[in-house]
């Protein structure tokens, strides 16, 4: 009883995880949760190496405190701000953006305060400072000197044990204008995974959602050493993906992921974390944010195109195996897959329950899936491609082929399979005299034959493909 009131009363030290840990679990047991516990002892340590950020009041008041004394000679504000205030103020420095002190013409008032009250607990928010504001740091050459030449000073001159610091001081060269080249370098040298910069390297956790470590993680995904790249990695990278709060970052990051050939053994476990993290790559609403530039749209749309080639293929795989067992009809349609946008089913709750069991398109199903009042076993598959829809049937039948504009029909109205088999009149292909074959842009053309694939590709070439 006395155990499990302490692990009620858990709290994210390392020493009292292990040890409550050890209590409760029995020694076999112990071992095979092993991982698990090693995993809150990480959390529980990048808890303890986090510094507490300032409240935004605080932060307000010093930020108008500065602001209102900046004009006035260095000596007023000398006197005017105490060492604890000194020290709010460098965890202040960004606060207001374009109008904030980092970026105004006063900074070197807030150099000469900063020396003048100098403690070694500034270094942390200094830092900080530093990586939150990599970006606009980057694109200011002067200010990001001035600032390294300060930062650079103190760190050299500390000379105590606190390991956070240390690791800073050690590291500095990562902190330089193109450090986070050599940050990534490090990484993959020693085979460091990115999820464990806080644990390997020592670093305080207030490196983590800052855009230096944003910018870090795309880099190291990019030239990660593909020898290096496993399933456990992935499902690192994954889980810290998913700790991630802004929308824009996950998007990059998962689609690098799923445009990089080097990840491709992994990509149905990428999928899936996607499709929880983000959405359903149908719905291209998911996959847009208004912070990303050009040339992350494109590959943002890249990732979701390809995403949706990937689900689209086990679709049609699935129909033509489990739905009905076809494997010509199913070898022909995925030579077009690159060029299929969408899949819808259509048919009874049977078929719709075969699916929905299906752990491949599980997820997916629901979406995607109409099931019609009538109880007729036949089940239909209906794909957009370019600018003609396609309607393949469970029975042999024919595929029913549209245009676009002619395909009125909602599919999730659709109460009975025949509805789909309604229009259009006439066939596709037509024999009209001798071996000559006519063509038409829409129509029917049944799967009968040995060469039903021959005669629907001069179709495709001359109107699909046109």
């Amino acid at each position: 009883m006395a155990n499990i009131k302490q692990l009620l009363n858990w709290n994210l030290l390392n020493s009292v995880i292990k040890a409550n840990g050890q209590k409760l679990i029995a020694h076999k047991t112990k071992e095979i949760f092993n991982t698990n516990i090693d995993t809150l002892s990480n959390i529980a340590l990048q808890q303890t190496m986090r510094s507490e950020i300032p409240k935004q009041e605080l932060v307000e008041e010093i930020y108008d405190k500065f602001k209102n004394l900046e004009e006035q000679p260095i000596a007023v504000l000398l006197e005017s701000f105490t060492k604890r205030e000194v020290r709010l103020l460098v965890w202040s420095l960004d606060y207001k953006g374009e109008e904030s002190i980092l970026f105004s013409t006063q900074f070197g008032k807030f150099i000469r305060l900063v020396n003048e009250y100098w403690r070694d607990s500034y270094i942390i928010p200094l830092w900080y400072v530093l990586l939150k504001n990599w970006y606009a740091l980057n694109n200011n050459k002067s200010r990001f000197q001035e600032y390294i030449i300060l930062f650079k000073i103190k760190c050299d001159e500390y000379e105590k044990s606190r390991k956070d610091v240390i690791a800073i001081k050690t590291h500095f060269n990562f902190w330089k204008p193109n450090g986070i080249k050599s940050f990534v370098n490090y990484l993959n040298e020693n085979n460091i995974p990115f999820n464990g910069i806080c644990t390997y390297l020592n670093f305080n956790a207030n490196i983590l959602g800052t855009d230096y470590y944003y910018e870090s993680f795309i880099l190291y995904l990019k030239i990660i050493d593909k020898e290096n790249i496993s399933k456990e990695l992935v499902e690192d990278v994954l889980v810290e993906i998913k700790g991630i709060n802004s929308k824009k970052h996950k998007l990059i990051l998962l689609s690098i992921l799923i445009t990089s050939g080097q990840f491709s053994r992994t990509i149905n476990i990428i999928q899936q974390v996607a499709f929880s993290i983000i959405g359903d790559p149908i719905v291209k609403r998911h996959w847009t944010s208004g912070h990303l530039n050009e040339e992350e749209i494109e590959l943002v749309e890249s990732a979701r195109k390809k995403l949706l080639v990937l689900m689209n293929k086990k679709f049609i795989k699935i129909f033509f195996s489990k739905l009905v067992q076809d494997p010509r009809r199913e070898k022909y349609w995925l030579k077009f897959i690159d060029d299929i946008e969408d899949v819808k089913f259509v048919g009874n709750r049977l078929n719709y329950s075969i699916l929905k069991n299906n752990q491949e398109i599980s997820k997916y199903v629901d979406a995607r899936y109409t099931v019609t009042r009538s109880n007729q076993s036949t089940s239909a598959l209906i794909f957009w491609a370019k600018d003609y829809v396609f309607v393949e049937f469970s029975d042999k039948g024919a595929v029913y082929i549209y245009k676009r504009e002619s395909f009125n029909i909602k599919t999730k109205h659709i109460e009975n399979i025949t509805e789909l088999k309604s229009w259009p009149r006439g066939m596709a292909v037509i024999k009209s005299v001798g071996n000559y074959w006519e063509f038409m842009p829409e129509g029917t053309h049944a799967h009968i034959g040995e060469r039903w694939e021959f005669r629907l590709s001069i179709w495709m070439k001359k109107y699909f493909y046109n």
